[in-house]
């Protein structure tokens, strides 16, 4: 069994909150497989950073401008650069100005350290009461528009939707050159 399954266990269940709290994680969605996130990511590092994304999102959750029942998914990717994005899933979808508080929160929480390549994962929650989904995959509306029929490994939509910066004083061409 690999070492995250239980660390992430102990996550969901730490997590459970009341009904009508602001904001509940329901679960944890590993949208890579557990041999390369291990490869990438220390248990104790993700699991601190998924702390942080919950702390976070507890916080904006409580100042959504409705309180409306949502559930869905907080979708995340960090690089080893320390870079990070995140993108919502949730139904009924937030507000415009919700969705984008959400995001800047969520985005300012210190990412964990990561070798090798991103990581990509998702947090499945519910806000204000919303009934918990299960554990399919998540889609947010940016994945959905760019996926054209075919299967596509999450590591690749996510760097095509993405892309890297240039170094600084770099194009992407002049980078090819050296």
């Amino acid at each position: 069994m690999s070492r995250l399954t239980p660390l992430l266990a102990l996550l969901v269940l730490s997590s459970l909150a009341h009904a009508k709290d602001p904001f509940r994680q329901d679960s944890i969605v590993l949208l890579q497989p557990g041999f390369l996130l291990e490869k990438r990511v220390s248990v104790e590092e993700l699991s601190t950073y998924i702390k942080h994304l919950n702390e976070n999102a507890a916080q904006q959750a409580a100042s959504i401008s409705d309180r409306a029942p949502r559930t869905g998914a907080i979708v995340f990717a960090v690089r080893p650069d320390g870079t990070r994005k995140i993108w919502l899933d949730i139904k009924p979808a937030l507000s415009d100005a919700d969705a984008k508080s959400m995001i800047v929160a969520l985005e300012s929480a210190p990412p964990c350290v990561v070798r090798e390549g991103t990581i990509v994962a998702a947090i499945n929650v519910s806000f204000w009461g919303g009934k918990g989904r299960g554990m399919g995959m998540p889609m947010p509306e940016e994945w959905r528009a760019s996926i054209t029929g075919e299967s596509v490994e999450v590591t690749n939509l996510v760097d095509s939707l993405w892309p890297q910066a240039s170094a600084p004083g770099t194009t992407p061409d002049r980078a090819q050159e050296r």
